[in-house]
């Protein structure tokens, strides 16, 4: 027998850019916020940084509140950008301080008045809420700008300052409530929709409809009190005035020519709305778009039963390959466990996991999906190791592939799934194909002779308690020394352990003091551990789960279906059967639901306007204006490479809502004319022009509000860019069309109401 003085054996390591650290995982409370909970810890972490030793620091691997502190950041300077940019426009066409001031005044109380009902309803400031705001800063405005310039154009006409005010407010203030009802009630819809994409665009919804409530509230009683007080006409004329003039001149005469050729114009519609649509198979979908958090898993795999030692040296072929990634800032490495900081760490000493942080957005050129990608391929030709690398993984989706087998045998589906592996590897863009079948780890099995053990009279649990003595040792007691206990372990010499041979000859004491050997009593074998079986509806299942790169997910799922079709399906057994899940099944859910409340969206916006005009026929000449934005809708799609998702769909949605704000403002003005004796043809030559300058405006600062986030500038909005991008081109070819298609089918349609009521006269 020797004594001597170690330490415990290790089951896992860790490592921080190549230096030995200790990984400290901190999760928060439920309902408590994220970046309040993260702040505080790092004022804890300060203060701890001032008591350590030399050389220990404390670094941060992934701090979530960072990504949401630095996309909110970013979406508030899209705010402010996009205010700039509509004041910018106001002033533009105005060319009046006081008026651009006036309109910029409102945009602040708005925002304010926003923030107090979101507060009442309970909802934080965050992502989407501000993402909402950022959608609502252009719409601000409109109902602002409408009212304004019609005040405007009142005291151009020598009306005195509080009757110009009263009365242009009055006069266009039913068409602005109309307006902005049509597009707050757009929102409504996405009260029935269930699922990932309501949780995550609801707080969206809610705020775009508080803050066009909001600015419709500060249009009817602000606007008119501060232009009664403080506008000024200014009578000079710029040299963009000038030009607006002339293309005013020039519209007038465009609409003229419009409505002496009506079927002209429907037709050059018609087929504008043909092209768009060709464009549509080459239009990719997908469920949300990839978000950059600047950070990458890589999860090191190596057989099972392959040791601690021979993990860690593999991980020293992966730093070498990390070194060449200029873009990494840290990289923390766990040596034996299941993931990070997770509590079945050190479980598996097969496995190693990577958790990298890059460097900040603004500091490299390259999204984490490629870098990540780089990072794959560099690892590829290490051997013996299974190496896995994901990136852009925000945890509100499953994995973009996801294909399930179901059936009866176990073996049966795992050759499945090799086939479905081995097919999909073909497919451009598939990444990192992987099933979750799992095969049993190496173990020694000991199976009991009861009756021979009986004999010798000998229990399991003896047999056991023996084995595990001589595998692990036994804690005898501890050694006090300096305020601390050591564990004082009793090990069997390692002869007795060393193989399953030596295993065998462990003696065992009986109740009657002999000592015999196992292999007595027991049979000592190498064999294979269970491996998880997973079940769905009584039958056993494997899914096979892929990544993405450089391609939409609509597209991918197209080619696999049609491989498999070719190369599994026909090989499938009876009663086995092949599903498709993940992103695919929420993306397919998604659109279901959306598209539903697109449809109940425009019927609710028809019913709003019906209410507007007392009638069916008015609102029915002004939906014209919404399937034109398909042009622009799938025009811009096609120019950004967009693919078609949920967040373009939000889009689309809110887009129903504004498009037909112009043509209500047209249409409301049109029908005032023809209550004071004017002809249709007249009604229509006279408000078109008239209502130009609004309808350009709204416009205008509707689409620059939404240019930060089109561009998609700073963190976390490639959320909010697809629908950004939807708005701005979708509104930009609809304003343009409709100035000219509106007049066109109110004319039609008036002619054709007033020809049938000259028949139903004669008769």
């Amino acid at each position: 027998m020797s004594i001597k003085e170690t330490t415990a054996s290790v089951n896992q390591q860790s490592y921080l850019n190549g230096n030995p650290a200790v990984g400290l995982s901190v999760l928060k409370a439920s309902g408590t916020n994220t970046v309040t909970v993260a702040r505080k810890i790092n004022q804890e972490l300060k203060q701890l940084e001032t008591l350590l030793p030399t050389g220990v620091e404390i670094r941060s691997i992934f701090d979530q509140s960072r990504f949401i502190e630095q996309s909110i950041r970013a979406v508030a300077w899209n705010i402010v950008i996009g205010g700039l940019l509509a004041a910018f426009v106001l002033y533009i066409f105005l060319r009046n301080v006081r008026s651009t001031l006036i309109i910029g005044f409102s945009i602040p109380i708005s925002i304010m008045t926003t923030f107090l009902f979101l507060y009442f309803y309970g909802e934080t400031l965050n992502i989407l809420t501000l993402g909402g705001l950022a959608l609502g800063v252009g719409m601000m405005v409109d109902n602002a700008i409408v009212i304004l310039e019609n005040i405007y154009r009142k005291r151009q006409l020598g009306e005195r300052k509080k009757r110009s005010s009263i009365q242009g407010t009055n006069e266009i203030g039913g068409a602005i409530v109309a307006s902005t009802l049509t597009t707050v009630v757009v929102f409504l819809p996405i009260v029935f929709v269930e699922g990932l994409a309501a949780q995550l665009f609801k707080p969206l919804a809610i705020t775009v409809a508080f803050s066009l409530l909001a600015s419709l509230i500060t249009a009817l009683i602000i606007v008119p009190l501060l232009t009664s007080t403080f506008m000024k006409v200014n009578d000079d004329t710029s040299a963009f005035q000038k030009g607006f003039e002339r293309s005013r001149t020039f519209y007038e005469k465009v609409l003229k020519k419009a409505l002496a050729k009506p079927k002209t114009v429907l037709l050059t519609t018609f087929i504008l709305l043909a092209l768009s649509a060709a464009c549509v198979p080459f239009l990719g979908t997908e469920f949300l778009p990839a978000q950059d958090q600047s950070f990458i898993s890589v999860d090191v795999r190596l057989p099972a039963g392959s040791s601690l030692d021979m993990t860690y040296e593999t991980t020293l072929e992966v730093d070498n390959q990390l070194k060449l990634i200029p873009e990494i800032d840290l990289a923390f490495l766990t040596v034996g466990g299941t993931d990070n900081f997770t509590i079945g760490a050190g479980s598996q000493v097969n496995r190693a996991s990577y958790s990298i942080l890059l460097k900040e957005i603004n500091e490299r050129h390259r999204s984490d999906l490629i870098i990540a990608e780089e990072i794959r391929k560099l690892l590829r030709t290490i051997p013996n190791a299974d190496i896995s690398v994901s990136a852009s993984d925000t945890g509100f989706s499953d994995n973009p592939i996801s294909i399930t087998v179901k059936g009866a045998d176990l073996r049966t589906l795992k050759r499945v799934s090799d086939d479905i592996i081995t097919s999909i590897s073909k497919v451009e863009g598939v990444r990192e194909p992987k099933s979750n079948y799992t095969e049993g780890n190496p173990e020694v099995t000991v199976t009991i002779n009861r009756q021979a053990a009986a004999s010798f009279g000998i229990g399991s649990a003896q047999i056991a308690s023996t084995i595990g003595n001589a595998t692990k040792g036994l804690v005898a007691t501890r050694l006090a020394r300096d305020g601390d206990e050591i564990n004082v372990r009793l090990l069997v010499e390692d002869r007795y352990t060393a193989s399953v041979n030596h295993l065998e000859q462990l003696l065992i004491d009986t109740p009657t003091g002999e000592r015999i050997p196992l292999s007595t009593i027991a049979q000592v074998e190498r064999g294979q551990g269970p491996s998880s079986i997973r079940r769905a509806d009584r039958l056993r299942e494997v899914t096979v789960r892929a990544d993405l790169l450089n391609r939409d997910l609509g597209s991918v799922i197209h080619d696999i279906e049609n491989i498999l079709k070719e190369e599994v399906r026909p090989t499938l057994p009876s009663g086995y059967r092949i599903t498709f899940g993940g992103q695919n099944e929420q993306m397919n859910d998604a659109f279901f639901k959306l598209g539903g409340a697109i449809v109940l969206a425009i019927v609710l916006v028809y019913m709003v306007m019906a209410g507007r005009f007392e009638s069916f026929f008015y609102p029915f000449i002004i939906m014209f204006s919404v399937p034109v934005t398909a042009i622009g809708v799938i025009l811009g799609l096609f120019i950004t490479n967009q693919p078609l998702g949920v967040g373009s769909l939000i889009g689309i949605l809110i887009l129903t809502g504004i498009v037909v704000n112009n043509a209500i403002v047209l249409v409301d003005y049109i029908n005032t004319l023809k209550t004071e004796g004017n002809s249709s043809y007249n009604a229509i030559i006279q408000a078109g022009p008239t209502r130009l300058r609004p309808i350009l405006m709204t416009a205008l600062t509707t689409i620059l509000g939404l240019i930060p986030l089109t561009l998609g500038f700073g963190e976390g909005t490639e959320v909010q860019q697809p629908m950004a991008i939807v708005i701005v081109f979708g509104l930009a070819a609809s304003t343009f069309i409709t100035l000219i298609l509106i007049p066109v089918v109110y004319y039609l349609a008036d002619n054709y109401k007033n020809k049938k009521r000259e028949v139903v006269i004669e008769h």
